[in-house]
């Protein structure tokens, strides 16, 4: 993504130099008036800014096709708001900064639940939430009280809510700790994962938070959020590499396979 935006700028630049060289030889051989020269200098930079908004709006679009090209192979229902949801939470929070990073969490969420919030059409449990074993919800396979702990002491409600979440000040206002005894606690929680919106918005604050908490590295942050923080300490006191961590060798496999199945398409 740097990369992209510093060939806009490179570019950018460029014409500016064409624009003012231009400008000056009009100028100083007089070709045309100056108020003309002007009129000129105005139409180039017009075609600049075009340009730009161009090269951005097919960024958008190359952006939108990577994700949803990946993300049909495994949910062949997918909706186009659920891959412009997953590109909104990403870039909100800066999870798109590298092109590798971008890459990785695009597969680690059809690691996750195959991009499905719910299961699809044919499935045994079709319509119904996609839920693991071990009782993680949706698209991001979010735990419950792991749900519980981040709205509850970590997340900008503020901010949440500008990114159209649903309330949670039930839990905001909760006197009492999430356990698995409080069945009312538990099933509102299952119920606010079980917005897809919702879901992907708490999976982009917990992944932004693994970053900062482990200074941006991606594949610490990933570990971390499948085998949490205690999960990734104990394995990097280990002194094992964090390529051969089950997780991230998950989602690198997804990504050949992936890969595989859209060259077999194309």
């Amino acid at each position: 993504m740097k990369k992209k935006k510093a060939e806009i700028l490179l570019i950018a630049l460029i014409l500016n130099f064409a624009i003012f060289g231009c400008y000056e030889s009009f100028r100083k051989n007089g070709v045309i008036a100056d108020r003309d020269a002007e009129i000129a200098e105005l139409k180039i930079y017009k075609n600049i800014i075009d340009s730009i908004n161009g090269f951005k709006k097919q960024n958008e679009i190359n952006k939108f096709n990577f994700v949803k090209e990946r993300f049909i192979e495994f949910n062949h229902e997918v909706n186009d708001s659920t891959v412009l949801r997953f590109i909104e939470i990403s870039e909100h929070f800066k999870l798109d900064s590298t092109n590798e990073m971008f890459n990785l969490f695009v597969h680690e969420i059809i690691l996750e639940s195959g991009a499905q919030q719910y299961y699809q059409s044919m499935h045994p449990k079709e319509g119904q939430i996609v839920t693991s074993y071990a009782g993680a919800i949706g698209i991001g396979q979010i735990m419950p009280n792991t749900a519980f702990s981040f709205l509850k002491r970590i997340v900008d409600s503020t901010e949440m809510y500008n990114l159209e979440c649903e309330d949670f000040n039930w839990i905001i206002n909760d006197n009492g700790m999430y356990s698995p005894n409080n069945p009312e606690t538990r099933g509102k929680i299952i119920e606010w994962l079980s917005n897809e919106n919702n879901n992907i918005a708490l999976w982009g604050v917990i992944m932004r938070y693994s970053l900062n908490k482990n200074n941006n590295n991606v594949y610490h942050a990933l570990i971390s959020y499948n085998a949490g923080g205690g999960g990734l300490r104990s394995f990097l006191n280990s002194g094992r590499d964090p390529n051969t961590h089950s997780y991230i060798k998950g989602i690198l496999q997804k990504e050949n396979i992936v890969d595989a199945l859209i060259d077999d398409n194309a």
